[in-house]
């Protein structure tokens, strides 16, 4: 990984900690906890990215696949039902 920024670094152990290691609050050198101003500084300098995806909508196959297995279960617990009654 690369320096986000060579002026900061980990107080315990002297590494140069990434942007990610900087926005997540540890060093992965040490595994310590990064000072909170660490923070700030990589949401300022870091990169500018858009809008990220939550949740993408479930796709054809998925939907028809539980419907199918809806209809098999159904149908399984009624012939039960049948049988035993």
């Amino acid at each position: 990984m690369t320096a986000a920024t060579p002026e900061l670094r980990c107080l315990n152990c002297d590494a140069l900690p990434s942007t990610r290691e900087m926005t997540d609050g540890w060093c992965e050198s040490c595994g310590k906890r990064l000072p909170y101003s660490y923070a700030s500084h990589a949401k300022e300098t870091g990169p500018k990215t858009g809008p990220e995806v939550i949740h993408a909508a479930p796709s054809r196959w998925m939907l028809w696949s539980g419907v199918i297995g809806l209809i098999l279960l159904t149908s399984g617990v009624l012939i039960a039902i049948s049988v035993m009654g």
